[in-house]
């Protein structure tokens, strides 16, 4: 006999694929895991899509299977593996949708896929899944654009898109069609910061990133546009208070 559920409340703007394919699960399944997996992952994705820390709390370090045995063909590491890809996938779609800015949920996605596939136990990938859950939220919460003018969501864009270059505040004005002037008063009206700064957190947010990945302290250099190792440990300490190696030790 079909086991009663609660019937899952909707959100005020939710994701109707989603809502509608957890509502079929409840709806027509007789499966216990599947349904409880279900709304595990509904609400999850709700938190992150809302950039909630306090929603999403109770779901880290929860098991997405308590058995998963009977679920995919493999190894058990592989099958934690693979229902953890899962997530990643779900995560960066929610925060997507959450007003994050594609190219930097899309930098997350990868650089957590990478350390997922790298792993070598099941608690090594639980420590994992709830530090993807974090940033996807985080990224919500922080870089949410929704309500900045459309001129500064473009420029805020065209930083995180060019990271890796030499982004000056005059090519940034070039390439958004606006005067230098008006650009340096959008990103303080919006931002309340300098240019020079919002680049420099916004490098040091990117290379948070890639310090879950496998990557070295010079190729993330590199690749969030410092010339040296020695200036992005200098901008990072600045920042964050600490040595990248050392804030990567306490993750």
């Amino acid at each position: 006999m079909k086991q009663n559920h609660s019937k899952i409340s909707k959100p005020s703007q939710p994701n109707i694929d989603f809502l509608s394919s957890t509502e079929a699960i409840i709806a027509y399944s007789d499966d216990e895991e599947i349904i409880r997996h279900a709304l595990i992952s509904y609400a999850i994705t709700e938190a992150i899509t809302a950039g909630d820390q306090t929603a999403l709390e109770p779901y880290k370090n929860v098991s997405l299977f308590s058995n998963i045995s009977h679920y995919e063909v493999g190894s058990p590491l592989r099958k934690i593996k693979n229902l953890t890809m899962t997530m990643n996938t779900l995560a960066c779609r929610a925060a997507e949708e959450g007003g994050a800015p594609l190219v930097y949920v899309r930098t997350i996605s990868a650089a957590f896929a990478e350390k997922i596939e790298s792993a070598t136990d099941e608690y090594t990938i639980n420590n994992i899944r709830d530090n993807l859950l974090n940033f996807y939220c985080n990224a919500v919460h922080e870089h949410n654009l929704k309500n900045y003018e459309p001129i500064a969501r473009k420029c805020y864009s065209y930083i995180l898109s060019h990271l890796s270059e030499d982004i000056s505040m005059r090519n940034c004005a070039l390439n958004c069609h606006i005067s230098y002037e008006y650009l340096s008063r959008t990103i303080k009206k919006n931002f309340h910061s300098s240019y020079s700064a919002l680049v420099h957190q916004l490098r040091i947010k990117r290379a948070c990133v890639y310090l879950h990945s496998d990557k070295s302290i010079a190729d993330i250099a590199e690749a969030v546009g410092y010339k040296s190792s020695s200036q992005f440990c200098h901008a990072f300490s600045k920042i964050k208070g600490m040595s990248p190696n050392k804030w990567k030790k306490l993750r």
